[in-house]
């Protein structure tokens, strides 16, 4: 009996790692001896703890420097860690003109992992003719994720174009001016998980 990799072999054509463990030896023990536990690794939800630990949602990329997430409290900002010296660096959503690097990032980490990452599709209307996403960039996103072996998919995000001028606002201001040290944390008690 053989055992193979089930990955789907296009994902090598993004990136060819350089194994430095025996897995061939490994192999061999799985078809002598078995595995214990059918599922070894996965990518945890991270939309709430992205929250409590003020860290942005795992792979996906920010929608923007501020966010405004909406709890039973009321609104909570919540800026990307590290702005006054990272904000350069953050690619955010809807700046990307096309999903093909973020399916070839999921694809490649997909491949090790044993149970499937929820990736999402992104679009910005703005960044085609008359600010519709054509159904053929849709159709070619799905056919590329399962090419690379994407096991499931969840959203399809569309930006809307901001509508809140407070939001905006807001954004501007930490932007702009950099007030980054004067976002302000309500330290008011409700529980110790919430106190962290």
């Amino acid at each position: 009996m053989c055992i193979r990799d089930s990955y789907k072999k296009d994902v090598d054509d993004i990136v060819k790692p350089e194994y430095e463990c025996d897995w061939e030896s490994l192999r061999e023990e799985v078809v002598k001896y078995g595995v214990r536990n059918s599922t070894l690794s996965a990518q945890m939800p991270s939309e709430s703890s992205s929250v409590v630990s003020n860290e942005t949602n795992g792979i996906e990329p920010p929608r923007d420097y501020l966010s405004i997430k909406k709890s039973k409290k009321g609104p909570l900002k919540q800026i990307v860690p590290g702005y006054p010296h990272l904000k350069n660096n953050y690619t955010l959503l809807w700046d990307q003109l096309n999903n093909d690097g973020y399916i070839k990032i999921v694809a490649v980490i997909q491949k090790f992992f044993d149970q499937g990452i929820s990736g999402n599709w992104s679009y910005n209307p703005e960044n085609y003719d008359n600010n519709e996403v054509p159904l053929s960039v849709m159709a070619k996103d799905m056919l590329n994720t399962y090419k690379y072996g994407w096991k499931t998919s969840y959203y399809q995000n569309t930006y809307d174009s901001k509508t809140d001028e407070d939001i905006e606002a807001d954004a501007k201001d930490i932007i702009s001016n950099d007030i980054y040290e004067n976002v302000q944390i309500d330290d008011e008690e409700d529980c110790e998980a919430c106190n962290i």
